[in-house]
């Protein structure tokens, strides 16, 4: 029956192999089904058919299976290191097979520990062992195995062979990040099948669960290796994972398979370089593979402490999460803790809000030292700003526990000002971004973040300001969209769309757009986003009108990379290729940028207000793939920096072991090393990447502030200048501000090193790197990458282009935030450009060098050394500065301490050649300390004396006196007061701090401006005698060019300025700072800089804006040019205009204009521009008649005459007939091109009423009515209508209508009336009411519904809450599907419109199965043996549930859901619950297992320092540590109140232990630590005299008697004698080093008074003055004077001195102390009395003159007022003159002067003063003594001929004057006097004609000889109007001008000559025409 059975099996087309696979996957076994399990089945089956074979196979083969399943699990070899305390014993086999053999290779050790183990002991794989499997035997599987270990790696991890069979059957191996490997992998190969490898590589490659720092973290870990030989499964499980299906692989089924006969197994290869470095422990061994119960079994038994279990319960397979080690909290917040928080319904792990805001946290930041006059693009804050600000906290509770407290509008709307303050201002951020298109709403800064940003830029035009736009997000984004036209689709031939890659797509959302698209045709996206930037534009009122927004970033994103092989399969686009002539490359890149171009950046910036703004766009850059060509896709920017473009990558690392991703979802560093090599290659050297370090929720896997601060300099290194700086909120719950503020400060850190170096930066280039970071980059020959002899530390170099200069970024880079696999700093070593094997230290933070190899030996600065490794906020607020990172000053920089090239340790500072100042540019941030006291580490390297004068910018210098050792020491001593420099800074922000050094002596290193007084660095404190340098400007030191200032020194022995003269004063006319150093008697001292700023006179011109000759109201703008910081004042005729300071004047009147420009004091005055004004028109109008009239009625309007006209309906005639009511005004314009505008004239047309009626509904349901409106206005009467016909008593405005009718309205108003238009009213009935029927109670997904028909309108059936889908919303008895577990309600409404609708609800309530489960938990657990623990059930779904406990798989327990007992280690208990729901699933259900867990606790005390100690000091004792432990403190007395931590600071004498207690509860006492506080000494003074004495006396002062001795004078002596005034201290120290300080004792000196006399300079008095002397006054003061030595007077504080000698004045204060003043010279000058001298005569005519001059003196005041030495005397009077000389003053005598006058005679004629031929007039003189004509006639009257004649008249006080003149003319030549018609010679020159009407112009020139008229007159006429212009000149004149000629027109002109008052044409008319 078998034999048949087999004969027919043979025939059935199965493989066993499948068959088995198959069973095991159906069946869920926990094991694998083998082959010979199943021919096992098959030889007992007698069945035929193939469904038959598989029943019966199933059930027997679940009878043989798994009565021997549990078996199976159980290890062949199982190696657990606890076998005894002797290593050799340590690899015995604890199943019994085979031992491991350490001893087979050399050189033969093992290494067995117990530090921080998971159980028990371990062994330690190390490079210098190997262990084997014992010898001759061999690796004991042929079919299925299994390797299960645990595995920690240690900090030296390397990757290598972790297992292999010598029989080559099989091997596991790791691969890491290094020279070989890109990404880290475990490798699992097999020879199976016929010799066949086959290996199963998983790459940890940071995606999901393939995360290299899951494992590589130095924590234990576990590992399972297994084969399936019957179904070809190979598996690696970690921690009881397999998440992904890199995890496993199917291959070919088979047994495995060996190269070789060589035997056993080896851990740790033979080969040496190899070997791994790692612990490993509970290694197993295998012959079949183990269920994924049975590995979590084993995982659950190892994180207990226990060895593998070989049986399990566990029937469901729960994942079980990686163990973490512990994280450095001072790389967090302050205040950080994570806590376990339910999101959404799920349990995860988030970082709560610390107890501050983020901008008052980034506040606290030290700030981020950029050098002064920097030129390096702003950081981009690419944030949604009002979320940084807060706005997430103002949404309701999102997490419970809550994860931040909630915030209200108005506080992160402030929060959105200050951030935007502080990240300008502190952090060279630009203003950040509103959100555009999520509200146009700028000006309500009360509720809006728009409105906030929008205000801050408008009141921040120093700051740039920047947009992003989002094309994906905005309404119907026509590049978004997958709906357009096919043929705007990528596809095929056929006409199938295709993905990227070119494979067919039947999926919509998969299509892409085709590059040969037109632009055009997507121009509506850049449309739509205009008029949302447009809103923003508007906003910005206050803004430079071009450059509204700096720059506007766009997001990108929406364009899809194609690859070549996809556009040539599209014929269209293949064409469109073909004809750009390009690559595909070139091509798709070119298409791209004239998109993007042409329909949406081109449309943005044709907003007003953007002409100089600049665009640039998210993720463009030179990586060679997924990416559009970067030579092609960068011409869409218009941002640039020094003429390069910027690319955009990004760099989000997001997760610690993310910072070297080549490309994917988040680009690391390598990404941009293959990015940068394209564009380099187009001279781009530069780039400006988006960064982001992590936005997950729990900040304990991402990131950290130093690792991305490591990461940003290695990306400053390859030439990142500036950032795109993301803060995102993706994760939800969103990311608390405050948790990651230090996103917004970090960049700067990293972009702040530039400016110490942007010379040499921005002329530099990247070396090529050593490629050794990838093996493409070898390839290439460029990587731009150095492998510092580990991958974790990556090195960047950029070389000077003038030299050997290098920049070197390095950083160390970890792969975990885990602690005990960190690594904070290491030194890397490097050869590049010749230079070989250079070490330099790295940190976690990243490390920066400026290496010079120009000089010899080289120098090399760190350029951040300051940098922290925390968090921000942990930072110093000290600031230390290196002195070689000066930021201005010439100086030299050494470097000590290195070995050649070894600079892994060094130091470097700076030396001079000539003494010049240092210059430091400190920034405070605002919660820093007001008060910084300043230190200074230097050296003098002569050892001859040099001080050091330290300045900060507006206060004055602190000399740190005689630096004379030539070591390295720290200064802080002011000489002049003998403490500690320190500068109270009044406002935070940016100072200048100044070391100005003596001579070149002085040697720097380092500076500190620390927030404490303490003597931290123990300084020396040196002193010199004091010597002051003090500056004197001779006027203001900021002046204008061309003026200058003397700047002079103190009086000293010799000077040295810094411009190197050596005179007292120099002569400055240069802007600089300037300083010197005086000498007296071999001491020296600094004065502090002065500086001195010399304003360039500013240039004055303008300009008119148009033509400056202009009607009546014209104007013209005048314009003076522009500069910086110019000031304008605008003058008329060189007289200001009031409130004319803008750069721009409208000139409106005629005169002389020019402008005086002022820029920092100076000034100058432009040329004039006149401005002239023609003469306006008149403009009146003239009615025809009445101007109020009827409709119909009209009235005709006249202008005056002029030459156009524009009435104010457009009409252009003289006159216009109106016939509507209006206001009616005319504009004339004259033939000068000017108008005039009438007054107006008001026309009245009384109309008929309007007579329009309205309704606001025209259908109205029965019962209801509406109301119809008439039009209304004054006197109207109404009559209202239906169907025509009057209804009743309707006579007002409104009727209310409720029945169907046509309404009309008569209106009548002032006797006319107007019949409206008609409105047709009709009425509804009201719908029926609805009945939705009864509610419903059902168990399944559907239902019919039952609502009433309705009689009056219709029904429908809408969803009001709940589930379900309604099939037939319009039957009232539609069906209901797919209703949901809960309650749903229904409506039923039905409606007649417009009547309202009627409605009615119904509830259907769905009642769901119920599936039951239970869960325990028990308390204590872990507990203390014999302790009785507690279990809770807690029932899902139990109802009146029953249960049955079980412990150890007893029943226990009564019937409820509590049990308590006493249990042992390791008892399990469980519950089985029995739900009492009919409708329940799972019941009865098995609760988890809980195994029980005694506790043992450890209590270790220790002492932290010495035990003995001084009063007033502590001791730390602190006791075991261990999470979970809770401590209680005590001493002699028992329980110490409050000492619950595991330390406590002792301060008392006493024994001290404490109780540990465990979480579980169970406790242990510490050993005791006996504490000693010895009593301190005592301190006294003792005064050996009087504390309180005269200036000049002393007194001793002897402290109490101690072992030593500290004066706070620094004596050590126990007595010291002191002089002056002040508090002394002493500390004395006993003989247990106890010290003590004195009360303070305060010795006064009776000062000497202040004894001071005023004037205190010599005085010389005038004969029979006085000199009054005072002496300095105060209380209790008395005085005696004194003359040449005698006393003259003791009464008061001032003398009068009237006599020649020596005064002075003794004062004398309260204490009876005298002081005697300076000595006073008085002398008495010699009298003398001035004399006044003539020069002519004291009597004299009219205008005749006599000069008075008085005797020599130095001031003169003469009687009139004059104050020089001689006047000029015209007048009569009595003249003196009051002299002073010498300083005294005399009068001379009196001088009288006499000046006579003459009357100017006239000249009267009694006839015409004309003759005829030789005819003559009389000429009579005006009457005087006598006469003299100019004929030399003498007689008063003459007869007169033709001619001009004057008389000069003499009178008796021999006075003369002489008339004015007359002429005799003879009228016999007067037809004469014009030259015959004709012999005139005219033309025209000097023609000029303009753009403008009118402005034309032409000269008219004549000539005739000798002949004179009295004058000409030129005609000109205007052809075109007939206007005629004439010009007069008078006879002498030869030309005249034509103006205001008109353009294109054609003029005559001629000359007329008038002699006698006759006028005569001279010239014939002549012709011209002007031109345009």
């Amino acid at each position: 029956m078998v034999y048949s059975l087999y004969l027919q099996l043979k025939s059935i087309t199965v493989n066993i192999n499948q068959f088995a696979s198959l069973v095991t996957r159906e069946e869920g076994l926990k094991k694998s089904i083998t082959v010979a399990q199943v021919k096992e089945v098959l030889r007992i089956v007698n069945k035929r058919t193939f469904g038959l074979l598989y029943g019966i196979i199933r059930l027997l083969m679940l009878t043989i299976i798994f009565s021997s399943a549990l078996l199976a699990q159980t290890p062949i070899n199982y190696w657990t290191a606890d076998n005894g305390t002797n290593p050799a014993n340590q690899v015995i086999d604890s199943r019994g097979a085979y031992n491991l053999n350490y001893a087979s290779y050399s050189p033969g050790t093992v290494h067995i520990a117990n530090t921080d183990p998971k159980v028990g002991n371990y062994i330690q794989l190390r490079s210098d062992n190997s262990i084997i499997q014992a010898s001759g035997s061999t690796f004991p599987i042929t079919s299925s195995f299994c390797i299960e270990f645990l595995l920690r790696v240690t900090h030296d991890w390397s990757g290598g062979e972790f297992m292999q069979d010598k029989g080559g059957a099989f091997s596991i191996w790791f691969e890491l990040p290094s020279n070989g490997y890109a990404i880290p992998s475990v490798v699992f190969g097999t020879n199976t099948g016929n010799n066949v490898w086959d290996e199963l590589r998983l790459s940890f490659d940071g995606i999901g669960r393939k995360n290299y720092g899951w494992w590589a973290d130095g924590n234990w870990h576990h590992f399972v290796f297994q084969y399936n030989a019957a179904t070809g499964l190979k598996e690696i499980w970690i921690d009881a994972e397999r998440p992904t299906t890199d995890f496993y692989k199917n291959t070919a089924p088979g047994n495995i398979s060996r190269s070789n006969t060589a035997l056993g197994i080896i851990l740790n290869t033979t080969t040496t370089y190899r070997r791994i470095n790692a612990d490993i422990d509970e290694l197993a061994i295998y012959n079949t593979t183990l269920s994924q119960y049975m590995i979590q079994q084993h995982v659950q038994n190892v994180n207990a402490g226990q060895h593998y279990a070989t049986s399990t319960s566990i029937n469901t397979f729960a994942t079980v999460s990686p163990t973490t080690s512990p994280i450095d909290t001072m790389e967090y917040a302050i205040g950080f803790s994570n806590q376990s928080v339910t999101y959404s319904g799920n349990s995860i792990i988030a970082t709560k809000q610390p107890n501050t805001t983020a901008v008052n946290q980034l506040k606290k930041y030290p700030l981020a030292r950029y050098r002064t006059g920097y030129s390096i693009p702003y950081l981009f804050n690419w944030c949604d700003l009002t979320y940084m600000a807060g706005k997430g906290q103002t949404l309701p509770a999102v997490t419970t526990p809550v994860l931040f407290s909630t915030i209200s509008t108005s506080q992160y709307l402030q929060n959105i000002t200050d951030l935007l303050h502080e990240t300008t201002y502190n952090w060279n951020t630009a203003i950040a971004s509103p959100e555009v298109g999520r509200t146009n709403e700028y000006g309500n800064i009360n509720s809006y973040a728009n409105s906030r940003i929008a205000k801050f830029a408008n009141d921040s035009n120093q700051y740039p300001n920047t947009l992003i736009t989002l094309k994906a997000q905005i309404g119907g984004c026509l590049e978004c969209s997958k709906s357009l036209a096919n043929n705007y689709y990528l596809q095929n031939s056929s006409g199938q769309f295709l993905t990227p890659d070119g494979n067919v797509t039947g999926t919509q959302s998969q299509k892409v757009l085709r590059p040969s698209n037109n632009p055009i045709d997507f121009i509506q996206d850049g449309n739509t986003m205009k008029s949302m930037v447009q809103a923003y534009v508007n906003a910005l009122t206050s803004r430079q009108a071009t450059n509204r927004i700096n720059e506007i970033n766009e997001n990108g994103e929406v364009l899809a990379w194609l690859t070549n092989g996809a556009m040539s399969l599209d014929p269209t686009v293949v064409s469109d290729k073909n004809s750009s002539g390009l690559s595909w490359e070139d091509y798709q890149g070119q298409r791209f940028y004239e998109l993007e171009k042409t329909s949406y950046r081109d449309v943005i910036f044709s907003i007003n207000g953007l002409q100089n703004s600049t665009f640039s766009q998210y993720q463009i850059n030179g990586f060679p793939e997924y990416k559009f060509k970067w030579s092609r896709a960068r011409q869409v920017f218009t941002y640039k920096y020094n003429n390069q473009y910027l690319s955009t990558g990004d760099l989000y690392p997001i997760y610690p072991y993310g910072w070297r991703n080549i490309t994917g979802a988040w680009n690391g560093i390598r990404h941009f090393t293959k990015a940068r090599q394209a564009e380099i290659a187009v001279n781009d050297t530069m780039f400006r990447p988006f960064i982001n370090a992590g936005f997950n929720y729990n900040e304990a896997v991402t990131v950290r502030p130093a690792q991305y601060l490591g990461m940003l300099k290695i990306m400053t290194g390859l030439g990142a200048i500036s950032f795109y700086n993301g803060y995102f909120t993706i994760a939800q719950p969103f990311q608390i501000p405050a948790n990651w503020i230090w996103q917004a400060a970090v960049p700067s850190y990293a972009q702040a090193l530039i400016t110490k170096v942007e010379s040499i930066y921005k002329n530099s280039y990247l070396l090529n790197g050593d490629g050794t970071w990838n093996p493409d980059d070898a390839a290439s020959g460029v990587s731009y990458l150095y492998n510092g002899g580990d991958y974790r530390k990556p090195v960047v170099v950029r070389k000077w282009n003038n030299g050997n200069k290098y920049l070197i970024y390095t950083a160390f880079m970890n792969n975990t935030n885990m602690t005990d696999t960190m690594t904070y700093t290491g030194n890397v070593v490097i050869s590049f450009d010749g230079i070989n094997n250079m070490t330099l230290q790295t940190r976690r933070q990243g490390s920066v060098y400026l290496f010079d190899n120009t000089v010899n030996p080289p120098t090399i600065v760190q350029l951040d050394g300051w940098h922290e490794r925390y968090h921000p906020e942990r930072w110093s607020q000290d600031l230390i500065i290196e002195g070689e990172l000066a930021d201005a000053g010439t100086y030299t920089v050494k470097t000590e301490g290195a070995a050649g090239y070894n600079f892994s340790s060094f130091n470097s500072y700076i030396t001079q050649s000539v003494a010049s100042p240092v210059t430091y540019n400190v920034q405070i941030p605002e919660s820093s300390p007001a008060t910084r006291y300043v230190w200074l580490r230097a050296r003098n390297k002569t050892g001859s004396a040099v001080n050091a004068t330290i300045a900060i910018t507006g206060l004055p210098g602190k000399t740190i006196g005689c630096i004379t050792s030539t070591s390295w020491q720290w200064y802080r001593v002011e000489n002049a007061t003998s403490t500690p420099i320190s500068y109270t800074l009044s406002a935070k922000g940016k100072y200048n701090l100044t070391i100005t050094p003596s001579n070149s002596n002085l040697e720097i290193d380092k500076i500190a401006l620390l927030s404490s007084s303490a003597d931290v660095y123990g300084a020396l404190a040196t002193f010199c005698s004091s010597v002051t340098a003090t500056i004197t400007p001779s006027g203001a030191t900021t002046f204008c060019n061309g003026d200058s200032v003397t700047l002079s020194l103190n009086s000293a022995d010799s000077y040295l300025w810094s411009t190197g003269a050596t005179t007292q004063s120099i002569v400055v006319k240069t802007s600089g700072s300037y300083f010197g150093t005086v000498t007296i008697g071999g001491n020296q001292g600094v004065a502090s800089p002065v500086t001195v700023t010399v304003n360039a006179i500013p240039s004055a011109t303008i300009t008119a804006g148009g033509a400056i000759t202009f009607c009546p109201n014209g104007s013209v703008v005048l314009t003076a040019g522009s500069g910086s910081g110019y000031s304008y004042q605008w003058k008329k005729g060189g007289v200001n205009i009031g409130l004319a300071t803008g750069q721009s004047y409208t000139a409106n009147t005629a005169g002389a204009y020019s402008c005086q420009v002022t820029a920092n004091g100076c000034s100058a005055t432009s040329s004039d521009i006149t401005v002239s004004i023609l003469t306006s028109p008149t403009a009146t109008i003239t009615p025809s008649g009445a101007t109020t009239f009827c409709s119909g009625g009209s009235v005709t309007l006249t202008s005056s005459s002029a030459t156009s006209y524009l009435w104010s309906n457009a009409a252009t005639t003289q006159s216009v007939n109106i016939t509507a009511s209006g206001t009616y005004a005319v504009t004339v314009t004259a033939s000068n091109g000017c108008t005039a505008t009438s007054t107006s004239v008001t026309v009245t047309v009384t109309s008929s009423p309007v007579a329009i009626i309205s309704s606001p509904q025209t259908s109205i349901c029965s019962g209801g009515s509406v109301l119809l409106t008439a039009q209304t206005g004054a006197g109207y009467s109404y009559q209202w209508k239906a169907n025509g016909v009057n209804i009743s008593g309707a006579t007002g405005s409104t009727y209310s209508a409720t029945t169907s009718s046509s309404y009309t309205c008569v209106i009548t108003a002032s006797g006319c009336s107007a019949t409206s238009n008609s409105i047709s009213i009709s009425v509804t009935p009201l719908p029926t009411t609805a009945n939705a029927g009864v509610d419903q109670t059902i168990c399944v997904d559907s239902t019919f519904l039952s609502a009433n028909t309705p009689v009056n309108g219709s029904g429908s059936w809408t969803k009001v809450s709940g589930s379900g889908v309604i099939q037939q919303p319009s039957n009232p008895n539609s069906k209901v599907v797919g209703l949901l577990v809960g309650t749903s309600v229904f409506r039923w409404t039905i409606t007649n419109s417009p009547c309202t609708a009627s409605t009615d609800d119904i509830a259907i309530n769905r009642t769901a199965t119920s599936a039951v489960g239970v869960s325990i938990s028990a308390s204590p657990n872990p507990f203390c043996n014999g302790a009785t623990v507690s279990f809770l059930a807690t029932p899902v779904n139990g109802g009146l549930a029953t249960f049955q406990w079980k412990k150890n798989n007893v029943n226990v327990g009564s019937n409820i859901n509590t049990y308590s007992g006493v249990f042992n280690d390791n008892d399990s208990v469980w519950v089985v619950m029995t739900s009492s729901l009919g409708c329940a699933t799972g019941s009865p259900a098995t609760s988890n297992k809980i195994y029980l867990d005694s506790s043992v606790v450890s209590a270790v005390a220790s002492a932290m320092t010495a035990t003995s100690f001084c009063n007033g000091d502590s001791v730390r004792l602190s006791v075991t540590n261990t999470a979970g432990y809770t401590w209680q403190w005590q001493n002699t007395s028992g329980n110490i109140l409050g000492a619950t931590d595991s330390f406590y600071v002792a301060k008392t004498s006493g024994a001290y232990k404490a109780v540990v207690t465990n979480s579980g509860g169970c406790s242990a006492t510490s050993n005791t630590i006996s504490v000693t506080v010895n009593t301190l000494p005592t301190a006294i003074i003792t005064p050996q005299g009087s504390t309180s004495f005269c200036s000049g006396g002393n007194v001793t002062l002897t402290s109490s008697s101690a072992t030593s001795y500290m004066w706070s004078t620094m004596e050590t002596t126990q007595s010291i004698s002191v002089s002056t005034p002040g508090t002394y201290t002493v500390t004395v120290t006993d003989g247990n080093g106890c010290t003590a300080v004195s009360a303070p004792i305060t010795i006064s000196t009776g000062a000497l008074p202040s004894a001071t006399i005023t004037p205190n300079t010599t005085v010389s008095l005038c004969p029979g003055g006085l000199q009054v002397f005072y002496a300095n006054t105060g209380a209790g003061l008395s005085y005696r004077w004194y003359k040449d030595g005698f006393l003259v007077s003791n009464v008061a504080d001032n003398y009068s001195a009237t006599t020649a000698g020596k005064y002075y004045v003794v004062v004398t204060n309260a204490a009876s102390c005298s002081k005697s003043s300076d000595t006073v010279q008085v002398n008495i000058s010699t009298p003398f009395t001035p004399t006044i001298s003539n020069s002519r005569p004291l009597s004299f005519c009219g205008n005749d003159s006599t000069v008075l001059t008085s005797s020599s003196g130095s001031t003169y005041l003469w009687s009139t007022g004059a104050t020089s030495q001689s006047i000029i005397v015209k007048t009569s009077g009595a003249f003196s003159v009051t002299v002073t000389s010498g300083g005294c003053t005399a009068m001379s005598s009196v001088v009288t002067v006499t000046a006579g006058s003459a009357t100017t005679p006239t000249i009267t004629s009694p006839t015409p003063l004309v003759v005829c031929a030789n005819g003559t007039v009389t000429l009579n003189s005006s009457n005087a003594n006598s006469y003299k004509w100019n004929t030399g006639a003498t007689t008063r009257s003459i007869a007169a001929g033709q001619g001009t004649y004057y008389v000069t008249a003499s009178y008796a006080n021999g006075c003369s004057a002489t008339s004015s003149s007359v002429t005799v003319t003879d009228t016999c030549i007067a037809t004469d006097c014009g030259v015959p018609f004709g012999l005139y010679t005219t033309n025209i020159s000097k023609v000029r004609f303009c753009f403008v009407r009118n402005c034309g112009y032409a000269r008219a020139n004549w000539s005739h000889g000798n002949f004179t008229a009295e004058y000409y007159t030129l005609y000109y006429k205007n052809l075109r109007s007939g206007e005629v212009i004439s010009v007069r000149k008078e006879g002498y004149m030869r030309r005249a001008y034509m103006y205001n000629l008109q353009n294109d027109t054609n003029y005559e002109w001629w000359l007329t000559a008038t002699c006698n008052g006759v006028e005569t044409d001279i010239s014939q008319k002549m012709r011209f025409k002007t031109k345009r």
